[in-house]
């Protein structure tokens, strides 16, 4: 079976920093790249666990890094990417 790639593998290959504001900048692109797509394929865009809050004590994926709200629960700035579309 393939080994999945270790975060610091892909990671050194990402544009956007893995920050809010780098979340924020990904979606915007996203978001514009599905709509350019020829003749209409492009249908959506989802955002896997976008919950994935830090929780001590529990593992959760990325270490909550690709969650879209902060660890009090308030929605992080790309979440406003998806009402402004």
């Amino acid at each position: 079976s393939m080994e999945f790639r270790k975060v610091k593998e892909w990671k050194k290959n990402m544009s956007w920093p893995m920050t809010p504001e780098g979340q924020e900048t990904f979606l915007t692109e996203l978001i514009r790249t599905v709509r350019q797509t020829p003749n209409s394929r492009g249908i959506g865009v989802l955002w896997w666990y976008p919950e994935a809050i830090p929780v001590d004590d529990l593992h959760i994926w990325n270490g909550g890094s690709t969650a879209l709200f902060d660890s009090n629960g308030s929605h992080l700035s790309a979440m406003e990417v998806f009402q402004s579309r």
